[in-house]
């Protein structure tokens, strides 16, 4: 049951007050959030939620004794002045490993946002994560009730903080927000496929571009990848707990961010599980996206972008595994070829306004230092570091940098600096300062 406009003015209010929720009552996905249609509590406080403010002395957040849908309760945040990010916040307990929706009723009055490069206003969240509901055009100005969701996935824990929520990261906001019938359920358009380290939280829609054949068989491979990696670096991310893939329909900052889940682009999917079918192509992307979440120990990590594709490349090699980039198959060590052409546009530039030391050309270098040395070296050097009591770890990028290749050339008696001009260690002391 849900909130309900008591009305009865004729077919066209009964119409309206059906479609819309129904007062006193709590929304449907209560079993999951306490009190989502706020009628319970005691005195100020709505029993499961708390305030939080930025800055407190610029917000007031209220729970309204009426103001609700159909004049029920609600919760309502009025900021002034210079703006502010303020929320109504609650913790909720999932399944993990999951895909959620969060939804909830919002209702705005002249909000406004007042930082620059800000376009966020009022939303319902997850509060430690930079997404949300907010559209632009249906969270700021002055409006009626209308509802709001965003999609995300509920990770190892299964326990994450949600919030009402006026401004956000990078946009404070002023004006009046009031916000019913908040609630999580189930994202009925998705499942999930596990694996042995990895799970994917795919779209039914998308899966229809691959076979179930061929995508138990591309989860295999990412399962392998992984293995590969952990061999690598001698760790497993996240205590040793899998490795999820959570396709999202807004943008994460990239074709996929890493973390658990990564988070990954939906309008990317299709086309990936279609090459998984088509090539068996394993993700470039997908991959490196893993390798990063490796990097967890961070001793070595004077450029994140370089060591996910080292990883990227230490699966692919040797497990002899295809990947596709910039519309080019390689498979296996052949993905070398690569790098190197990054190392010939990019540091080897004949022209020196376009000459740079780029991660992609060190990559280059690298794969041809293993050349000589073979992997063990590397696999020495990365234990080398997770031994490294914190006092003795570098602290400046170029610290990491020179220690790892010192290393390197230490246990694999291969000079690893002579691969390097001098020209190439100025620059790259530039890239990676010694501080």
């Amino acid at each position: 049951m849900r909130k309900r406009i008591a009305a009865a003015l004729g077919g066209v209010l009964l119409a309206l007050a059906a479609a819309l929720p129904a007062a006193g009552v709590e929304p449907s996905g209560t079993l999951l959030v306490k009190n989502g249609g706020f009628e319970s509590g005691q005195g100020d406080k709505p029993e499961g939620w708390a305030p939080h403010a930025g800055s407190r002395n610029r917000s007031v957040l209220t729970w309204e004794p009426s103001g609700g849908i159909g004049g029920s309760r609600c919760l309502s945040i009025t900021t002034s002045g210079e703006g502010n990010d303020a929320a109504w916040v609650q913790k909720v307990s999932l399944e993990p490993r999951s895909a959620y929706l969060l939804r909830g009723m919002i209702r705005g009055e002249k909000i406004e946002v007042t930082q620059r490069g800000g376009q966020i206003g009022a939303n319902v969240c997850m509060t430690g994560m930079w997404y949300c509901s907010s559209d632009p055009k249906k969270s700021t100005g002055t409006f009626d009730w209308t509802p709001l969701e965003v999609d995300f996935a509920s990770g190892e824990s299964g326990e994450v903080e949600i919030a009402c929520r006026l401004g956000h990261w990078g946009s404070t906001a002023k004006g009046t927000a009031w916000f019913d019938n908040v609630e999580v359920v189930k994202n009925p358009a998705m499942q999930r496929y596990e694996g042995e380290h990895v799970y994917l939280l795919l779209a039914d829609e998308d899966v229809k571009a691959i076979t179930p054949e061929h995508l138990k068989r591309w989860v295999a491979h990412l399962d392998a990848a992984y293995a590969a990696m952990a061999d690598l670096v001698d760790h497993k991310p996240f205590n040793g707990a899998k490795m999820g893939y959570y396709t999202s329909t807004w943008y994460p900052g990239g074709y996929a961010v890493a973390g658990n889940p990564i988070y990954w682009m939906r309008r990317y999917v299709k086309e990936q599980l279609a090459a998984a079918d088509a090539t068996d192509d394993w993700g470039f992307g997908i991959l490196h996206e893993m390798g990063h979440n490796f990097d967890e120990d961070g001793a070595w990590n004077f450029n994140g972008e370089f060591w996910a594709n080292v990883k990227l490349h230490y699966a692919v090699e040797m497990l002899g595994g295809r990947v596709g980039h910039d519309d080019e198959p390689f498979v296996g060590a052949g993905l070398g070829r690569y790098w190197k052409s990054c190392y010939e546009k990019l540091w080897r530039n004949p022209d020196p306004a376009k000459r740079s030391v780029a991660h992609d050309g060190l990559q280059h270098l690298t794969i041809q230092m293993k050349e000589k040395t073979g992997w063990e070296p590397f696999r020495k050097t990365f234990r080398y570091f997770h031994a490294l009591p914190k006092d003795r770890r570098p602290r400046t990028p170029w610290q990491q940098f020179r220690l790892f290749y010192d290393k390197l050339k230490e246990l694999s008696g291969v000079d690893t600096w002579s691969y390097f001009t001098p020209e190439d260690i100025e620059n790259l002391k530039k890239q990676y300062p010694d501080k």
